[in-house]
This record gives structure tokens, C-alpha cells and sequence, in this order.
């Protein structure tokens, strides 16, 4: 077991090599080794070649069966007796289904129906490498997935934090930053990821590709009276039951998981009867501005927010050497607890909007002297006042705009959370839809687990953050409607832009969820921040820091119990084609039954086939004939090729003694070699030998020994010489020599 860091995956990411138990499998199916990205194709390539063996170990062991099976005492013909041959000696799958393929078209028209007794073993012998072939092909999936779930281990786990006794300057120039810079990071990933369904390779990052959740484009309104603009027509979003372990990728047993649910309504708001213009006068100037009554703020203040109106004159008057226009988002936020107001909350919201069951946010939003190029219906973007007719260099002509119609338009957000523990019966296993106050507070009655409550408070500052951060952080460039604003002009927008606009913050929310349980685990990778890291403090923290998933392609992650079941499989089908022929010889000479299937197996086999081809002819003095490797005594010659007919060649025994011969040895004899049946061997073996007058003849086949008296002869002719040369080569002049 180690730990390694490639920096192919990210910089700062300590990797758990290893084993370990992904639970979302369980504990069996969940088992796991995961090795780098070079180790791992070692792997795949070893599973791939061993499934190879494997399947050709089954076709062996298939044979055998089918040819035992086949196998009879009575005369067949010749399919029937090549089709054993091909069973017995075919050395895979593929050179099976080729001589099958090569007998089947010979015989097609020689013998009746040869292809009914062809074609089941042809579809066999098919099935057989195209289930090894797939099998082969998708061996890699044992690795989890083309992007594996990995284990972090990072050294500089813990929580982000911050505190009164933080300096400003720090805060500012190391802490926000850092913070700004995950969020655009987060928001990046949510634009490209949660909109996109083809799921591309940089969308490969944590153990679920997007959160899942659920629009409702026609919501009533959730608040109050006639405070929203519509009854109906506002958006509801609510993630359902995120796992901690399924969604957010925190490996932990069942028993020790929790579920959290965040549901989001939001309304623009009504204006009118819910602002007044205040003149500001200093100093023999006057500041005009409009505040918008929502409640009072938590200060000596009556109104909740205020915004300067500006005159379109006044901006004219600046002759376009300002900036180009563009827009502002402020925010004002109430959070409950306990049907009070939190030490956090900016404001307390009036009757209409308060709400104790949620966290309320208001959203505002100024377009200033943004250029509309088309009236705008979208009750937060609305804009239908005529500004000034706007022309380029880039076309001819001029186009009229328009202003938005509210200085600071409002949209309310309301958020109600639930933790929930799995384990318990269906009808108590949640907390009340309410704040995040309520919601944290009520997991004491959830009898959850101390790892189960140490995991929430853990991650409760990730739990506890809404789109208001997500705002807070990104500002303007959250509203998606600035992708079509070009030199303060703003393009067509929809009459649902503002939907848009809030379900692209709750995506990026999503992701802000994921990135930081990924951020806690592996620490900041900036270095200055450690700062504001809270390390781990006891064992239940340090076993949080080393369970979170990721999904990287720097490492290849392998299930445990598909590793055990290919090669425990695997293994017992190569051992048995190993052991079936000695196994199966044991019990059948044990047995006494079926001696003839045996045997022919034995015989079958390309090297008995070719003893019997020579003792056939009556060559060699041959033993093992019924076991795997047949020999001859030392030194016999075995019989040639006959090519008087190359279209038919056949074998033929060679002349006996002939080295003898060519050796000189002419007045002794040898000895009669064994196995020669041939009455004209047998009359020049002894004419070559005189001296004796009868030649010992072994039957081979039945090893048992007769005597038969020769009579004496002349020596061969030059004749008969000359035929003998031309069997090996000799010249007539090579006797003579």
C-alpha cells in the first residue's frame, strides 16, 4: 500500500495505490486495486492474453468431449474419421474452424449430408471464439471505467476556514483570491458539464459527471400576498436526496452515509408599492435615488436596498468617454433559525416575504444604461423605455434600444435544506424542510452514528453555501445574459432569461458542492492558504480526509472480485485441459468401460497417426503406441516420400540395410531388421548376408517374435542397385567406388 502523486491528475492530488473497498459495491463487489496508469495496462494486457489461453483451453477440453462423444467401434467413413482427426489435433479455435471450414466445402457434394454433420461444430467452433474474442476485447473492463474512482489521501486535508483574528491584508490578497479562483473554476466546469450531454474528457473529475436535479418552470409564487410580479410562472428546483456516498463520492459503508436536499423557489418581485425615490442633498448637490422596502436592513436603516438614479442626460452628457454600460447584482439576505433572525442576515423581511420555513435571498439587479437592441419582456430584465438609436462602423444603418425599466430590479430566493439518515424507517429518517439553521439543528433527532455527525459538521460549511456565495463570488459574470453583451449593447434575450440566468447559479452551486468535498480532501494547493486549513483533529476526521473518491485517468482502478473471478475461472479451465486426458484415462482404465474412445483419442493425435502411417508399411520398432510421444529404437529409418504421382504422394519403406551397404559390409550380416515385411527387402538383406540363412521378423503390432527360414539368393544386380540409389540419391559410380 502507497501513496503517489502524478501530476497528470492534479498537482497537489495524493492517490491511495492499493487496495481498498468501493463501497458503493459492497464490500464483495466493491473490492478494488488500483494501480498507476503504467501498471495498470500491464494489467489489462496480462488479462487479455490470459483470457486468450483460456479460450483456447476451452476449445481443447471441448474437443475432447466432442470427440469422445463421436467416437464409435463401428466402420464410419472418411468425414467422420477427419472430423475426429481435426478434434484431436486442433491447436485453437482458429485452426479448428478452418480445417472444419476446408472439410466441410471438400465433402459438400461427395458425401450425403456432410454439411448437417459439419455445420453444429462449425457454429460451435464460431461461438466459442466470438464469446473469447469479446470477452478478450472488453477484458478491460474489469479496470472500473476508461476513467477509474481513485482514493485521496492528500497530506493537507481539513476545512477552510476563517475567524476574527484573520488579518485583512491576507484575507484579501491570499484567502479571497483563492476562493474567487475556485469558483470561476467550479463555474467553468458547470457551463461546460451540466449543459453538455456528450459528456466530454475534462467533465471526467469526480465520481458523478453532475448532481442530479429537477426544474419547475410554472411554480406559484412562494411568498406572500401579491408581492411577485406572477402567480405562477416562477422556478422551482429541488436536487432530491444527494448521497453522500453515491453523489458526492464519500466512501463510506451504508451505515455511515447521510442524505442532504436543497429546494430553491424563486419570484421576481413587485415593485410598485415597494420603492420611493430619496434625494440625497450635500453640500448644495443633490443625489437622487430609489429604495425598494422588502424590509429593514440590520442597521439604522428603514429600506433594504437603495440605488442611484442617474439621468439620461447625465449620461450623454459624459459623450461616451466613460465605460461601456453594464450591469450591477447586489444581494440582501435573511437567514432563520428557530423562527428568528440569524446574526448573519443583512435585513428582516417584511410579512409578505418572511418566510421561517427558508433562508430568503433578494437579488438586484441594475442595468444601468445598458442598450436593450429589442424590448425585453422578462420581468427581471425588462426593458421597454426608448434610449437612442445605436449604429457601427462594422454595418450600415442604426437600430433603436431600449433601458431597463426598474433601477434595481428584485428577484427572491428562497431555500429550505434536509439531512437525512438512510438507516432509519422511511417516515423518520428526515428532518423538516426549513433553514439551514433548523435543518442542522434538528440531525440530533436522526440517532445518527458519531462518524454520521462528524462527516455533516464536517462538510457543513460546503452544505450551508447557496447561490447567494455562488453571486457573491462570480458578481455579474454569473448572469448569462452577458454573453450577448457587446459594447453595452445586450442582445435579444428570452422572456425566461432570469431562469436562466438562476438555474446556471444553481449548477454552478452543484459544482461548487463537488469541488469543495474534493478541496477538503486533498488540502489547498496553495501554500499560503495552510493558513486557514483546519486539520483533521482525532481519528473520525482523519478517516474523513481519506475516503473521498475521484475520477481520474492517471490511475486505473480494477474490481477485485472481476480479477479473482476471470483468473480463478480461467485457471481451473487451463488445469482441467491439462489434466482431462490423464484423469479421464485413470477412470476409464479404473473402471474397466469405454476403452475404445480412449484410444482413439490416443491414436488421433498427430504423432500416434504417423506411427501408425510407418508401422503400416511395417517400418521402425515402435513403443508408447497409446501414449502422448511414440518412438522408435535408436538409429531405425522410416519410410519416405513416394512422388511418382506429386498429386498423390504416399509413403514408402526404405531399402533395408541400405547403410550397410553403402558402408561396405557386404560378407556380414548385421542382422535382419525388424518390422521389414517386404519379400524383396528380405531377399537383399540376405544375399547381402549369405552366411545366414534365416532373419529374425518382429510383429510390431503385436510385439510378438516368429522365425522364418529365407533361402539363400544371389547378391542384387547393378540393376537392382541403381533402383536402391535413386531412393537416396546414390550413383551407380558410388557403388562401384
Amino acid at each position: 500500500m502507497s501513496t503517489t502523486s502524478p501530476s497528470s491528475t492534479a498537482d497537489y492530488y495524493g492517490i491511495h495505490t492499493g487496495p481498498w473497498i468501493n463501497w458503493s459495491d459492497g464490500r464483495i463487489l466493491g473490492g478494488t486495486i488500483t494501480l498507476t496508469r503504467r501498471d495498470g495496462g500491464f494489467l489489462i494486457s496480462l488479462i487479455a492474453l490470459f483470457i486468450t489461453w483460456t479460450g483456447t483451453a476451452f476449445w481443447r477440453l471441448s474437443c475432447f468431449f466432442i470427440h469422445h462423444y463421436c467416437s464409435s467401434e463401428a466402420p464410419r467413413d472418411g468425414v467422420h474419421h477427419q472430423r475426429q482427426a481435426v478434434l484431436r489435433n486442433s491447436a485453437n479455435g482458429i485452426s479448428g474452424l478452418w480445417a472444419l471450414a476446408q472439410m466441410a466445402w471438400v465433402w459438400r457434394d461427395k458425401t450425403p449430408h456432410a454439411h448437417r454433420r459439419m455445420v453444429p461444430l462449425l457454429l460451435f467452433t464460431i461461438t466459442c471464439l466470438g464469446c473469447f474474442a469479446v470477452a478478450g476485447i472488453f477484458s478491460s473492463k474489469i479496470a472500473t471505467s476508461t476513467a477509474s474512482q481513485v482514493l485521496i489521501s492528500g497530506p493537507s486535508c481539513g476545512q477552510l476556514y476563517t475567524d476574527g483574528n484573520t488579518n485583512e491584508t491576507l484575507l484579501d490578497t491570499v484567502y479571497q483570491p483563492f476562493v474567487h479562483e475556485k469558483v470561476v473554476e467550479w463555474a467553468n466546469f458547470a457551463q461546460t458539464c451540466y449543459k453538455n450531454s456528450s459528456n466530454p474528457a475534462e467533465c471526467q473529475r469526480y465520481v458523478q459527471l453532475k448532481l442530479p436535479y429537477s426544474t419547475k418552470r410554472n411554480a406559484s409564487c412562494p411568498f406572500g400576498g401579491d408581492i411577485c410580479q406572477t402567480e405562477f410562472g416562477n422556478l422551482e428546483i429541488d436536487t432530491g436526496y444527494i448521497d453522500s456516498n453515491e453523489h458526492l463520492g464519500h466512501n463510506d459503508p451504508p451505515e455511515l452515509r447521510f442524505k442532504f436536499r436543497h429546494i430553491l423557489r424563486c419570484a421576481p418581485l413587485a415593485t410598485q408599492g415597494y420603492k420611493q425615490p430619496y434625494t440625497y442633498a450635500s453640500e448644495g448637490t443633490q443625489s437622487r435615488y430609489v429604495r425598494y422596502y422588502y424590509g429593514e436592513l440590520r442597521s439604522p436603516y428603514n429600506y433594504t436596498y437603495e440605488y442611484p438614479i442617474s439621468s439620461f442626460q447625465e449620461w450623454l452628457d459624459q459623450n461616451f468617454t466613460g465605460p461601456f454600460q453594464d450591469y450591477t447584482l447586489s444581494i440582501q439576505s435573511a437567514l432563520y433559525r428557530n423562527q428568528s433572525l440569524d446574526a448573519f442576515s443583512t435585513f428582516d423581511p417584511i410579512p409578505e416575504l418572511r418566510y421561517y420555513d427558508g433562508d430568503i435571498k433578494i437579488f438586484f439587479l441594475s442595468s444601468n444604461f445598458v442598450a436593450f437592441a429589442k424590448e425585453t419582456d422578462d420581468p427581471w430584465y425588462s426593458a421597454h423605455s426608448e434610449l437612442l438609436e445605436v449604429g457601427t462602423i462594422q454595418a450600415t444603418g442604426t437600430i433603436s434600444t431600449y433601458a431597463g425599466d426598474e433601477p434595481a430590479s428584485p428577484l427572491a430566493c428562497v431555500s429550505q435544506y434536509q439531512f437525512c439518515n438512510p438507516n432509519l424507517p422511511s417516515d423518520k429518517q428526515c428532518t423538516a424542510l426549513g433553514p439551514m439553521g433548523d435543518a442542522f439543528g434538528g440531525i440530533t433527532n436522526l440517532r445518527l452514528s458519531r462518524t454520521q455527525e462528524a462527516m455533516i459538521e464536517w462538510y457543513l460549511p460546503v452544505l450551508d453555501s447557496d447561490i447567494a456565495q455562488v453571486i457573491m463570488n462570480l458578481g455579474i459574470t454569473g448572469l448569462t445574459a452577458r454573453y450577448g453583451l457587446t459594447y453595452g449593447v445586450q442582445g435579444p434575450l428570452p422572456n425566461g432569461q432570469w431562469q436562466i440566468d438562476v438555474e446556471y447559479w444553481f449548477t454552478v452551486w452543484l459544482a461548487y458542492m463537488q469541488g469543495s468535498m474534493v478541496l477538503y480532501a486533498t488540502g489547498p494547493s496553495n501554500p499560503e492558504m495552510m493558513a486557514w486549513v483546519d486539520t483533521p483533529k482525532n481519528e473520525v476526521e482523519r478517516s474523513i480526509c481519506r475516503n473521498q473518491k475521484i475520477v481520474t485517468t492517471a490511475y486505473t482502478s480494477f474490481n477485485t472480485f472481476g480479477l479473482c473471478l476471470t483468473f480463478i475461472v480461467g485457471c481451473i479451465i487451463i488445469v482441467f485441459s491439462y489434466t482431462i486426458e490423464p484423469l479421464a484415462s485413470w477412470i476409464q482404465k479404473r473402471r474397466r468401460f469405454d476403452n475404445y474412445s480412449r484410444l482413439e483419442w490416443c491414436a488421433n493425435e498427430t504423432l500416434q497417426l504417423q506411427r501408425m502411417a510407418h508401422e503400416g508399411l511395417g517400418v521402425g520398432t515402435w513403443h508408447h503406441g497409446a501414449e502422448a510421444i511414440p518412438y522408435t529404437d535408436n538409429g531405425e529409418r522410416l519410410a519416405t516420400l513416394n512422388l511418382a504421382n506429386p498429386e498423390h504422394p504416399r509413403l514408402e519403406a526404405p531399402p533395408t540395410h541400405f547403410d550397410n551397404l553403402l558402408a561396405g559390409e557386404s560378407n556380414e550380416n548385421p542382422g535382419a531388421s525388424p518390422g521389414i515385411t517386404k519379400e524383396y527387402d528380405l531377399a537383399a538383406s540376405t544375399k547381402l548376408d549369405p552366411g545366414r540363412g534365416v532373419n529374425e521378423v518382429r510383429d510390431t503390432s503385436s510385439n510378438e517374435h516368429s522365425e522364418q527360414q529365407i533361402p539363400p539368393e544371389r547378391p542384387p544386380s547393378a540393376e537392382e542397385l541403381e533402383d536402391i540409389g535413386r531412393h537416396v540419391g546414390v550413383s551407380n559410380a558410388d557403388y562401384s567406388g
